[in-house]
């Protein structure tokens, strides 16, 4: 690689590109992260399961997350294709640590701070 440019390029700045980005170039290399949306974006959907706590822990972002402004989610409800909805599923009885909202964007920010561009 010419020098200036980076060593590994992520596309896709949502959870998993960001999270990786970060990964990465808190190993020393140097990253570029491309994503087409403006972040952050309106976005349904755009929630982390209970799981992703050990994720938000690893990049050490629970602090940050945990002052957000995003909104907290503490269960979730499903709908079939017919409108019957399903019992409520509540994170803190199903997980090993409390659920809590995320955006891409959070991440990404993380991400740049630890290196990567983009």
């Amino acid at each position: 690689m010419s020098p200036g440019s980076p060593d590994v390029v992520v596309i896709g700045g949502g959870p998993a590109g960001s999270t990786v980005s970060t990964l990465i170039a808190e190993q020393g290399y140097r990253v570029e992260l491309f994503e087409r949306e403006t972040f952050p974006r309106f976005h349904i959907g755009e929630s982390l399961i209970p799981e992703t706590y050990w994720v938000l822990k690893r990049l050490d972002m629970l602090p940050k997350m945990q002052r957000s402004h995003f909104v907290k989610k503490y269960s979730v409800q499903f709908v079939n294709a017919s409108g019957k909805l399903s019992a409520p599923f509540y994170f803190w009885d199903n997980a090993r640590k409390p659920g809590r909202s995320c955006a891409a964007s959070s991440i990404r920010c993380c991400s740049r701070t630890r290196g990567s561009t983009g």
